[in-house]
């Protein structure tokens, strides 16, 4: 079962379907726990469906912002693709990737 409340409420899927599911793959991934689980399997169902989940303090408000502008209800108010670049979770990797490739670089061409 999908873990995105257009998907559970029956209403089909698309790319903001998969949008909702990089944030709750990434909530496991850095939580420990799918942001929806319970003991029962009717309240998981109705906590996807309402998108009812708990932020933990131990993520980063960069972690947290990402998390959440993607993880709404309505797919209208998710971010797209283009948007999530933009957000201060990724542009740290991002600035932090380029300047390991310059100073790789450097280092390659000094050495030659």
């Amino acid at each position: 079962m999908s873990d995105c409340s257009e998907v559970a409420n029956g209403s089909g899927h698309g790319l903001a379907t998969d949008i909702f599911s990089l944030g709750s793959v990434l909530y496991t991934m850095l939580v420990g726990g799918p942001p929806f689980e319970s003991s029962d399997l009717l309240e998981t169902i109705n906590r996807i469906k309402a998108v009812l989940y708990k932020m933990p303090n131990l993520l980063s408000e960069k972690a947290q912002h990402l998390i959440m502008s993607v993880m709404r209800l309505s797919p209208d108010d998710r971010l797209t693709l283009n948007g999530l670049w933009h957000l201060p979770f990724f542009l740290h990797f991002i600035l932090s990737s380029f300047i390991l490739i310059i100073l790789y670089a450097v280092n390659f061409i000094v050495i030659c």
